[in-house]
């Protein structure tokens, strides 16, 4: 069953907050001010989880993600969100979070600033997955065990890529 959502603001772990007749619904890749058309996946401790089916209306803060594997390998949750906002919304993520588990009300000035958006991890869990005469390697999806094969990931450093490469 699909129904509307619009999306309210970004929460910790990169999904977008809405409501639907009363009940919260959290949507991964999903911007603030956007209305979609989501599936429910699951619900869980009263919060339906749903997958986005269609941007009905889009944020003017959407962009095209660069990588060809973003929203099916689970290890980025900003990529469709440029890459200066999103020091912005971790900002804001933080002051929530201070708020609603620490109970502090800090609206004093948080400094941040973004390092480089690319290349920049030196770790990383790779998957690997097959059948008999055929191995994948890259990353699960996001909340499953189905791999996602990948040729190179945009945010593992060049000597992390090379080693992909090798291992492939």
């Amino acid at each position: 069953m699909t129904f509307e959502v619009s999306a309210q603001k970004l929460i910790y772990g990169g999904e977008a907050l809405g409501y639907y007749e009363g009940s919260p619904v959290l949507v991964p890749r999903t911007l603030p001010g956007e209305r979609l058309e989501v599936e429910a996946v699951r619900t869980a401790k009263g919060m339906v989880h749903a997958r986005p089916v269609r941007v009905l209306s889009a944020s003017p803060n959407r962009i095209q993600p660069p990588c060809p594997y973003f929203g099916r390998c689970g290890g980025c949750q900003y990529q469709h969100l440029d890459p200066l906002r999103q020091t912005g919304v971790t900002r804001e993520i933080l002051r929530e979070t201070l708020r609603r588990l620490g109970k502090i009300n800090w609206e004093g000035e948080i400094p941040t600033h973004a390092g480089h958006p690319w290349n920049y991890r030196n770790q990383v869990e790779l998957k690997l997955a097959g059948r008999t005469g055929e191995t994948g390697i890259g990353f699960f999806e996001a909340e499953s065990h189905r791999l996602v094969d990948i040729e190179r990931c945009l945010i593992i450093s060049p000597s992390l890529n090379a080693v992909l490469h090798e291992l492939r």
